[in-house]
Protein backbone atom coordinates (compact mmCIF):
# COMPACT_ATOMS: atom_id res chain seq x y z
CA UNK A 1 0.00 0.00 0.00
CA UNK A 2 1.42 3.36 -1.07
CA UNK A 3 1.23 6.28 1.34
CA UNK A 4 -0.34 9.52 0.20
CA UNK A 5 1.44 12.85 -0.09
CA UNK A 6 3.03 14.30 3.02
CA UNK A 7 1.75 17.45 4.71
CA UNK A 8 4.76 19.30 3.34
CA UNK A 9 3.97 18.19 -0.22
CA UNK A 10 0.37 19.34 0.20
CA UNK A 11 1.42 22.76 1.55
CA UNK A 12 4.00 23.30 -1.19
CA UNK A 13 1.48 22.21 -3.84
CA UNK A 14 -1.10 24.72 -2.59
CA UNK A 15 1.52 27.47 -2.48
CA UNK A 16 2.63 26.78 -6.06
CA UNK A 17 -1.01 26.64 -7.16
CA UNK A 18 -1.67 30.04 -5.58
CA UNK A 19 1.44 31.62 -7.16
CA UNK A 20 0.63 30.26 -10.63
CA UNK A 21 -2.97 31.40 -10.27
CA UNK A 22 -1.82 34.91 -9.38
CA UNK A 23 0.53 34.98 -12.38
CA UNK A 24 -2.33 34.00 -14.67
CA UNK A 25 -4.79 36.45 -13.10
CA UNK A 26 -2.41 39.42 -13.28
CA UNK A 27 -1.59 38.64 -16.91
CA UNK A 28 2.17 38.45 -16.32
CA UNK A 29 2.53 36.03 -19.22
CA UNK A 30 2.16 38.47 -22.12
CA UNK A 31 3.98 36.17 -24.55
CA UNK A 32 0.99 33.84 -24.70
CA UNK A 33 -2.38 35.49 -25.36
CA UNK A 34 -4.28 32.27 -24.65
CA UNK A 35 -3.13 32.48 -21.02
CA UNK A 36 -4.11 36.12 -20.51
CA UNK A 37 -7.76 35.69 -21.46
CA UNK A 38 -8.62 34.37 -18.00
CA UNK A 39 -9.92 31.06 -19.30
CA UNK A 40 -7.22 28.89 -17.68
CA UNK A 41 -7.51 27.50 -14.16
CA UNK A 42 -4.87 25.63 -12.17
CA UNK A 43 -6.85 22.75 -10.71
CA UNK A 44 -4.14 20.84 -8.85
CA UNK A 45 -0.39 20.77 -8.23
CA UNK A 46 1.35 17.54 -7.14
CA UNK A 47 4.94 18.03 -5.99
CA UNK A 48 7.35 15.10 -6.04
CA UNK A 49 8.44 13.68 -2.65
CA UNK A 50 11.75 15.59 -2.84
CA UNK A 51 9.87 18.79 -3.90
CA UNK A 52 12.16 19.30 -6.91
CA UNK A 53 9.45 18.75 -9.53
CA UNK A 54 5.71 19.18 -9.70
CA UNK A 55 2.89 18.11 -11.95
CA UNK A 56 0.48 20.95 -12.66
CA UNK A 57 -3.06 20.14 -13.77
CA UNK A 58 -4.93 22.82 -15.71
CA UNK A 59 -8.50 23.21 -16.86
CA UNK A 60 -10.05 25.54 -19.39
CA UNK A 61 -13.27 26.17 -21.24
CA UNK A 62 -13.26 23.57 -23.99
CA UNK A 63 -10.85 20.89 -25.15
CA UNK A 64 -9.10 23.06 -27.75
CA UNK A 65 -8.51 25.87 -25.24
CA UNK A 66 -7.11 23.40 -22.71
CA UNK A 67 -4.75 21.88 -25.27
CA UNK A 68 -3.60 25.36 -26.34
CA UNK A 69 -3.07 26.39 -22.70
CA UNK A 70 -1.04 23.25 -21.92
CA UNK A 71 1.18 23.87 -24.94
CA UNK A 72 1.69 27.52 -23.93
CA UNK A 73 2.52 26.58 -20.34
CA UNK A 74 4.97 23.97 -21.61
CA UNK A 75 6.73 26.60 -23.73
CA UNK A 76 6.94 28.96 -20.73
CA UNK A 77 7.93 26.32 -18.16
CA UNK A 78 11.41 27.73 -17.54
CA UNK A 79 10.09 31.25 -17.05
CA UNK A 80 7.31 29.99 -14.79
CA UNK A 81 9.75 27.91 -12.77
CA UNK A 82 11.87 31.02 -12.11
CA UNK A 83 8.89 33.17 -11.14
CA UNK A 84 7.52 30.50 -8.81
CA UNK A 85 10.96 30.00 -7.22
CA UNK A 86 11.31 33.74 -6.56
CA UNK A 87 7.81 33.94 -5.07
CA UNK A 88 8.12 30.85 -2.90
Amino acid sequence: MQAGPSQRQLRVGELIKRVLGELLMRGDLHEEPCLTRGAVMISEVRPSPDLRHAQVFVASHGDDATKEAVEALSRLRHQLKGKVARSV
